[in-house]
Formats: structure tokens, sequence, C-alpha cells
């Protein structure tokens, strides 16, 4: 016959929601910016590194959008 362990209390696994909001790759201490287009904010990421200086808008969408003119809404 087979036995089952018993995991004892403390191990347990935490519940799923728990789970994100203890994740290492939460990141709350990241640069941010308000995109000039949609006016939302949008923070840092590693591929910015270099130019974060030079970073204006959030997305490839509000980039086109400021140049023909137009509002993300």
């Amino acid at each position: 016959m087979f036995r089952v362990a018993r995991v004892p209390q403390s191990e347990t696994p935490l519940p799923t929601s728990w789970k994100r909001s203890l994740m290492a790759h939460q990141k709350p201490n990241l640069p941010t910016k308000i995109c000039p287009v949609c006016q939302r904010p949008f923070a840092w990421r590693k591929k910015w590194e270099r130019c974060w200086d030079e970073v204006r808008y959030c997305s490839d969408a509000c980039r086109k959008k400021a140049k023909s003119g137009e509002s993300c809404g």
C-alpha cells in the first residue's frame, strides 16, 4: 500500500492571488513618464535603459498618432 505524505500547514501552497502580490519581479520604484498623446503613465523598461531620456511615447501606436496629428483617446 502507498502512504500519502501529509504537508504541514506552514508549507501549504499560497492561493494564486497571493502569489501575484509576492512575486519578485514586481518593481514599484521604476521611473515613470506621462505619454503626451494618450495622457497615460508608462514605466521604465529594460529595453529603454540606454535611451530613457529620449523616450516620449508609451507605444508605437501613440508615436504614430503623434506624427499624424491625431489623439489616442
